[in-house]
């Protein structure tokens, strides 16, 4: 892709992975001399110069081709750490990538980068497994918005598109749960998830194998500095409570994932895991380019499928209490805020179903509170390690069970 007119310029800061020495040393094992040759091919031999940035984040090294007419595209890499399995590596995970991509863009409108090239051997001549894709001339919205703020209207606007892709996404369906796999006749497999195994015929099935397999992230760390923290400013009461809730909160789930799920069997919709604004391209104008990172995308239970982790506050029941008043509303104003746009969120979802002629399964699921303070807090639990009294998510569940009440209208 070339420049366009509401484009300045790429906010990149370089290398950002998180094992930094294992990323740079493979960045300078890889033949990118041999990658602008390879590029160069496929673009009717086009002379092509590598630019001399290379950005990343935890998993991955990003460096564009320059090509003479003024194309860019973007070669992405998996880092190849040593702690991977089978379900994680970095040939099949890329070629999940790819085939996700492919799909998205053939059954919705949800721009998704072209794909040019890609090798997924790790032990190819040029160093490693990479894809070679559209540059969009644009930065993640949460980058540009730490530069230049959305305007309420930007906001407005901005949200709006992503509810739709959101609905759009949603709507491709599978009838088990699991990574996805395109098979040679074109149709698609259902394989096992990293971590958790599968594929699973039940949402009760993924929760329950969930639940034996969680971690909280940065536990140890919690142990050792934030507890006595808590102690000091809150009590140590509070900080016992605290560590006992996020201890016993995959335990106290396990007794419950029987009665959790609404929709227990499927058809189970494709979920982005990391559906956020970092993972959404804009122009200067927060007009959407592009949404990227597909590498994890899997079908799942309507259970794990929550708001754009972006802007959705920490579950009501698992936060300070002195950010609600009595009546369970907020008090915080941009929590206040927060809520509002969830709500118009959820809105433009159920015009789009409406308009689209689709189930009205997602606007459902977003209006069941309950299910979506679960669904952000099993995010929190193993991807953030977010500090909160994770098991009183579950009191809610709890009660709507012992009432009867599902709650959300099933859809």
């Amino acid at each position: 892709m070339t420049d366009q007119p509401n484009f300045k310029g790429y906010i990149w800061s370089g290398h950002e992975a998180s094992d930094w020495p294992t990323a740079i040393s493979f960045s300078n094992s890889i033949d990118w001399d041999a990658l602008c040759r390879y590029a160069s091919k496929l673009y009717n031999d086009e002379i092509c110069t590598m630019d001399p940035q290379i950005t990343g984040g935890g998993r991955h090294l990003v460096r564009i081709i320059n090509f003479a007419d003024g194309t860019r595209w973007v070669a992405k890499f998996r880092v190849p750490y040593i702690q991977t399995t089978e379900n994680d590596a970095p040939d099949r995970v890329l070629q999940q990538e790819v085939d996700c991509m492919e799909l998205v863009k053939a059954r919705t409108h949800v721009p998704v980068p072209r794909v040019f090239g890609y090798n997924t051997d790790p032990g190819n001549d040029i160093g490693g497994s990479f894809i070679l894709m559209d540059c969009l001339s644009g930065n993640a919205a949460v980058d540009l918005e730490h530069r230049v703020p959305m305007s309420p209207e930007q906001r407005k606007s901005f949200y709006g598109e992503v509810a739709g892709f959101h609905a759009e996404i949603s709507s491709i369906t599978f009838p088990k749960i699991g990574t996805l796999t395109r098979r040679e006749d074109g149709t698609w497999g259902i394989g096992p998830l990293r971590g958790l195994g599968g594929p699973f015929n039940t949402a009760t099935e993924y929760l329950e194998a969930w639940a034996d397999a969680a971690e909280f992230r940065g536990l140890e760390d919690f142990k050792a500095i934030h507890r006595p923290r808590y102690g000091a400013q809150y009590g140590e009461e509070f900080a016992s409570q605290l560590e006992a809730s996020i201890l016993a909160f995959p335990s106290e789930l396990q007794k419950l994932t029987a009665t959790i799920p609404i929709r227990n069997y499927g058809p189970f919709p494709l979920i982005h895991p990391d559906f956020a604004c970092w993972n959404v391209v804009v122009d200067d104008y927060y007009k959407v380019l592009g949404v990227i990172d597909w590498e994890f995308a899997h079908s799942g239970p309507w259970e794990m499928v929550h708001f754009p982790a972006c802007f959705m506050p920490t579950p009501a029941p698992m936060d300070l209490s002195t950010n609600y008043d009595e009546n369970g509303m907020p008090v915080n104003e941009k929590i206040k805020q927060e809520f509002q746009e969830m709500r118009e969120y959820r809105e433009v979802v159920r015009k789009v179903e409406q308009a689209k002629g689709l189930l009205p399964t997602l606007s459902a699921v977003l209006g069941d509170g309950a299910g979506q303070d679960l669904a952000h807090a099993l995010h929190l639990y193993v991807d953030d390690g977010k500090h909160g009294a994770y098991c009183k998510v579950l009191d809610a569940h709890r009660e709507r069970w012992t009432k009867g009440d599902k709650g959300a209208e099933e859809a």
